[in-house]
């Protein structure tokens, strides 16, 4: 597994802001959490934490991890905002 760089996560976020700009918070909230797709896509406001800073990614009808076992993801002050 590689890690991506600054330079490339750059791109990735001009390239999202051009081509489809109202995909800009969901890339933004992947770069920042490592969720897949399917987690958040599935994401619902009572899965965020505000007072912890989390995010708490639950199975759901929507999605279901391969070991169905609910987690916690810590919300970066890139995400924040």
């Amino acid at each position: 597994m590689r890690a991506w760089t600054r330079e490339e996560i750059d791109l990735l976020l001009a390239a999202v802001r051009d081509e489809s700009p109202e995909l800009l918070p969901i890339v933004v909230c992947l770069l920042n959490t490592g969720m897949r797709k399917g987690e958040a896509l599935a994401l619902t406001w009572p899965q965020i934490d505000v007072a912890g800073r989390q995010v708490l990614i639950w199975p759901s009808d929507e999605w279901q991890p391969k070991d169905n076992e609910p987690r916690e993801v810590p919300i970066s002050d890139a995400l924040w905002p």
